[in-house]
């Protein structure tokens, strides 16, 4: 792996365990109930690809590069879209605490520079064995759920949830 660019303002080191590679970080106030959003962009570059990483917090009017990494990948560009939400602590006291992410307005450059916007998506979890999870579509946004009192009322583990409105593509894409 070689980095390629790094923020000012971000934290870049490699992980391991559950496969290996880079990771970065951007600490910031993160508020409960506004929006961020991200964007991940890959460029194949003969057997390598670049992977780089966009943050635009609530209040910011732009794009923050945070990061792009490049890695062998037998020319590939993203083999898949994933979203979570995970409890790295797992001292079972986060376990207690809800949590529920949502995903709008998401959309995926295909390698003919079309976008297309993501309206389904299959609800997965690890092998960690907390049950209290759940998955589904409120407000024109998927939603994952997890900890505290969440009970399974949405979709089965695996099933497929459609979004009937993916919105409308933003602009303003980098």
């Amino acid at each position: 792996m070689k980095l390629l660019h790094q923020a000012e303002a971000a934290r870049v080191g490699r992980f391991g365990g559950e496969g290996t590679g880079g990771q970065s970080f951007h600490d910031l106030d993160w508020q409960p109930g506004k929006t961020y959003r991200f964007l991940v962009r890959a460029c194949v570059d003969g057997e390598r690809t670049a992977y780089a990483a966009f943050l635009q917090a609530p209040d910011d009017n732009a794009w923050t590069h945070m990061v792009t990494f490049s890695t062998p990948a037998d020319g590939e560009a993203l083999g898949g879209l994933y979203a979570f939400v995970e409890d790295f602590q797992r001292d079972r006291v986060s376990l207690t605490k809800a949590r529920v992410a949502l995903f709008a307005n998401a959309w995926a450059l295909d390698t003919e520079g079309r976008w297309l916007p993501i309206a389904s998506a299959r609800f997965t979890a690890d092998t960690n064995p907390a049950t209290n999870i759940d998955a589904g579509t409120r407000d024109g946004a998927f939603f994952l759920a997890t900890g505290g009192d969440t009970v399974n009322t949405h979709a089965q583990l695996r099933d497929r949830i459609t979004l009937d409105l993916p919105g409308n593509r933003p602009a303003d894409l980098p």
